[in-house]
């Protein structure tokens, strides 16, 4: 008798340390996989308690979106879920699952009474195993074979890609935040979380460089550059503005070597020495840098400009300064003895605008006339003014019908019709100063 109850509680011990082994083996799921038949549980939003994944993705699309009441951006992108699931009813299912309890769930809902469309599931401890994940929202994305096409957060979530993803046309951008965390190397995170970032690369294969200068009138104010030499980071923190090709001659390197700041064909405006392309490719590869500051914060541009050429300065080990220098300009003066008009425009109406067909301009100052001309002819002398007028003006002329559109003459000429000459000179003008330590 003994002999046997020794037998049976073996066999119970043995039955339940496999039962608990096997739970404990849940696999994760990757992109690729088939995923069982779930049955989700403890569902809110529906008249069922309970919904099998089968009878979720065979219509076309079903997405588990884990979630949590905490998670602002969940919580934020809910109306836009609930909406998509209403015009995509015959062919989309989301279900929203967190480990929250049903009580927080309902609670939730209570303050949330237009989410009419969403299957919610509380309590989870299952679907987490399946699906790990450390950063919410997490999206998974089923196939109407019940195979997990994609792992997204919820930037990629929008009708155009849902659409496209029924069509099969669809590539969505993995989420990769997901990582293990490893304290000696670099914090790798989502661009969607990241507060301040300055960032400076090497030259990447990425095309031509370009540059993007901060939006005064967005949230985060952000400039970004690729492909660009360190001169060019450095003059655009400085001067607020892209370098121009007349440019390179207001610059002053003091360096042993300033081929690393100025390719030497680009110094020169004749096109034959600057078509070498596998040179400039080189020394571009070694030179050129892409640079990205973003600001959480809507701030004053000037405070952002100061910090950007800090920034640079520590990056490239230069001191940075402006001289003024006796350079050649095109030197704006009034005419002796003429009457100049001030605007008749109010204080907030100004315009400003100059291209090859015509000038317009309401209550604008002179200084802000040159500095127009200046990046209208950017590749001859800039354009200063020597004027003496204290008050702004009004200019308005059509140039379409010339047959070469607006060129200096027409240009000279019209401001001697308004009072005002023009005329190349010498004058001080600012010149950027780079020095290397």
């Amino acid at each position: 008798m003994k002999l046997k109850f020794l037998l049976i509680l073996s066999m119970i011990c043995l039955f339940s340390t496999t039962t608990f082994s096997q739970q404990k083996k849940i696999a994760p799921l990757k992109i690729g996989d088939k995923i069982p038949d779930f049955i989700f549980s403890n569902l809110k939003n529906t008249k069922v308690t309970t919904r099998k994944a089968s009878d979720l993705y065979k219509n076309g699309l079903l997405i588990i979106n884990f979630w949590a009441s905490w998670c602002v951006p969940c919580v934020r992108e809910m109306p836009f879920l609930d909406s998509l699931q209403k015009n995509n009813a015959d062919k989309f299912n989301m279900i929203c699952v967190t480990n929250q309890s049903d009580e927080d769930v309902s609670k939730f809902l209570s303050r949330n009474r237009d989410l009419n469309n969403l299957i919610f599931s509380a309590a989870d401890t299952k679907l987490i195993k399946y699906f790990p994940h450390k950063i919410l929202p997490h999206n998974v994305w089923i196939d109407k074979d019940g195979v997990i096409r994609a792992i997204t957060d919820d930037e990629e979530i929008s009708q155009e890609t849902i659409t496209a993803f029924m069509l099969g046309k669809e590539k969505l951008e993995t989420k990769a935040e997901d990582l293990t965390f490893d304290w000696s190397k670099n914090l790798v995170v989502r661009d969607s979380e990241i507060v301040y970032r300055s960032v400076l690369t090497p030259f990447k294969n990425i095309g031509n460089g370009g540059v993007f200068f901060p939006d005064s009138t967005k949230t985060k104010i952000r400039f970004l550059a690729w492909n660009r030499p360190s001169t060019d980071l450095i003059w655009d923190a400085v001067f607020h503005r892209a370098m121009d090709i007349r440019d390179w001659d207001l610059v002053d390197i003091k360096t042993k070597d300033s081929t690393r700041f100025f390719f030497p064909a680009y110094t020169k405006l004749d096109d034959s020495q600057r078509k070498h392309g596998k040179e400039i490719l080189k020394w571009s590869q070694q030179n050129e840098y892409c640079y990205e500051l973003q600001m959480p914060n809507k701030i004053p541009l000037e405070y952002f400009y100061t910090h950007m050429l800090s920034d640079l300065k520590l990056m490239f080990n230069v001191e940075v300064s402006t001289k003024r220098v006796l350079s050649d300009c095109y030197i704006i003066t009034k005419i002796p003895g003429r009457e100049i008009k001030p605007t008749t425009a109010p204080n907030d109406n100004t315009t400003l605008h100059l291209d090859k067909t015509a000038i317009i301009a309401k209550n604008q100052s002179i200084e802000a006339l040159a500095k127009e001309f200046s990046e209208f002819n950017y590749r001859d002398s800039p354009w200063v003014d020597h004027s003496g007028i204290k008050f702004n003006i009004d200019i308005y002329k059509d140039f379409g019908d010339q047959p070469n559109g607006l060129v200096f003459e027409l240009l000279k000429s019209y401001l001697n019709e308004i009072g005002l000459d023009v005329n190349k000179g010498k004058a001080l003008y600012p010149h950027l100063v780079i020095e290397e330590q």
